[in-house]
């Protein structure tokens, strides 16, 4: 099993078996320090979807995207990272 899906996303079978961690990154910060922007920049997905976000420019739900890296060695698949996009104002 390598779908995070089928594994209630705990964890995954690589292709030689073996249990593998999924890997989550966050961004933390003050608003207006880049966190949006830098997770689309790393994935190429703008993580703030609603509308309202992109009309203020600023973040008020947690945003989602991922991105694959590539394989360590020859032959493997490269390990999906998801990535959350937290807001940076004090009501959060």
């Amino acid at each position: 099993m390598t779908d995070g899906a089928t594994t209630g996303g705990m964890l995954a079978a690589d292709d030689g078996g073996a249990l593998a961690a999924h890997r989550v990154v966050v961004t933390a910060g003050h608003v207006d320090h880049g966190k949006s922007t830098l997770v689309e920049a790393l994935t190429g997905t703008d993580p703030d979807r609603l509308e309202e976000e992109r009309r203020r420019g600023l973040t008020i739900e947690l945003g989602f995207a991922w991105t694959e890296l590539p394989a360590v060695r020859a032959g493997q698949r490269g390990q999906t990272v998801a990535i959350i996009d937290v807001p940076g104002h004090h009501r959060f």
